[in-house]
């Protein structure tokens, strides 16, 4: 890596912005979107070599990992808060922090996707509104 400071930098960054509107984050779910995220790189990534000494592939791995980061402590935050109400009964921790991580992955790859595409607030709201609320319903949170 030729800008190992950039990226570090460029981490940090996005870790203190999401940390200073933490209420107004929102994460979507999407499995499709490492697919999506792995052909627009592999179109694109060979078009752009680098920016300021950092790598396409660089640059979308610092976004991914501090939207990862900002998931994880969001699951972390509302796992503290809803043992307040419930008994949390774990069963197996590295299978809970493998689907933690990979969750958070998809959902911060869908984040970017969206960022990519999308040219204004409205134009978020919509996969907001359109997908990840009806997956919300009807993925199995109400079901016995």
């Amino acid at each position: 890596m030729e800008n190992r400071e950039g990226f570090i930098t460029l981490i940090k960054r996005e870790i203190s912005r999401y940390l200073s509107v933490s209420t107004q984050t929102v994460v979507a779910p999407l499995i499709m979107s490492l697919l999506y995220i792995l052909i627009f790189g592999y179109s694109l990534g060979s078009r752009i070599s680098s920016i300021d000494g950092i790598t396409y592939l660089h640059l979308t791995l610092a976004y991914m990992i501090s939207s990862m980061t900002r998931g994880l402590l969001i699951g972390v935050g509302t796992l503290f808060v809803s043992s307040f109400f419930i008994d949390v009964q774990f069963v197996s921790i590295p299978i809970i922090l493998f689907f933690a991580v990979f969750v958070s992955m998809i959902f911060s790859l869908f984040g970017i996707i969206v960022g990519v595409y999308a040219k204004t607030f409205e134009h978020m709201s919509i996969f907001q509104t359109y997908l990840i609320t009806p997956m919300i319903y009807l993925g199995g949170i109400f079901s016995q």
